[in-house]
């Protein structure tokens, strides 16, 4: 293990140096591995005392939309981003997450709404039900797809019901809270969707009942100016977003990601749906 660990210190190093070519002769002080990451290797390093972050993409690809997103103000500054490849470094942000230091369910509605104002649309579509079937593709591929996941999917008869920019993986590991107000990590899967899956999405990893979800979405719905959603677009969003988060799980296992806290996913919301 402790080999494997060097070996991957060693390429996160190699990427950081590829990306700033000025540091190339730079000590790298303090390579911390952030074990949050599942589907990237993220370390916390140091140049010069200044922290920083970096994110190596296992998986690589050209990001063309990500840099947009990015430079939104509530997104980390920017040091270093490989479009073509998704490897990136941040300047590191000193403060807990929203799952270290929870606001009251009023104060999150808020801050989604504030959070959404910041994010742009038209710049690329997130089609939740199009990223779930590839999931589950590749999820039926290796033998790791439950039947019962693809009959949910089968009836669900969810729609957005207003289009726009959304971060679509927030989370409260994903959002950290500063004197200044958030700032949000993980701008991968951002794009146009319907801005109530973030919110139940937050809610649910909250682990809120459904009264405090309520509130936020009631909090949210009052700083955006419109009507909060009817019973049932509530709960298709929310179904839509337990079924994305299983279809994710079983994919990562599919690929070899076999972790416990994944193998935990699936299993959660299998049995949500």
């Amino acid at each position: 293990m402790d080999e494997e660990h060097d070996a991957h210190a060693e390429h996160a190093r190699q990427v950081i140096r590829s990306l700033v070519p000025a540091w190339q002769k730079q000590p790298l002080d303090a390579m911390h591995w952030l074990t949050g990451g599942y589907t990237n290797r993220n370390w916390r390093f140091a140049v010069d005392g200044r922290n920083y972050a970096v994110r190596v993409v296992r998986n690589l690809g050209p990001r063309p939309a990500e840099a947009t997103y990015l430079a939104l103000p509530s997104a980390p500054a920017v040091v270093a981003f490989d479009e073509a490849r998704g490897h990136l470094i941040t300047e590191w942000i000193d403060a807990p997450t929203l799952a270290q230091a929870p606001t009251s369910a009023e104060e999150t509605g808020m801050g989604i709404a504030r959070l959404h104002g910041e994010i742009p649309a038209g710049i690329q579509r997130y089609d939740v039900h199009a990223v779930i079937a590839a999931y589950f593709h590749a999820a039926k591929d290796a033998g790791c797809l439950d039947a019962r996941a693809a009959t949910a999917l089968q009836r669900l008869a969810w729609q957005p019901s207003r289009i726009k920019g959304c971060h679509n993986d927030l989370n409260p590991w994903n959002v950290l809270s500063t004197p200044g107000g958030w700032r949000t990590l993980d701008w991968e899967h951002a794009g146009d969707n319907d801005p109530l899956f973030d919110v139940l999405g937050l809610c649910t990893c909250l682990e809120w009942d459904q009264d405090a979800t309520w509130t936020c979405v009631h909090a949210w719905s009052e700083a955006i100016g419109a009507p909060p959603p009817s019973s049932r677009h509530f709960h298709g969003t929310l179904t839509a977003f337990y079924i994305r988060e299983y279809a994710w799980a079983a994919a990562q296992l599919a690929q070899g990601n076999d972790r416990p806290e994944i193998r935990e996913q699936a299993t959660d919301y299998l049995a949500r749906m």
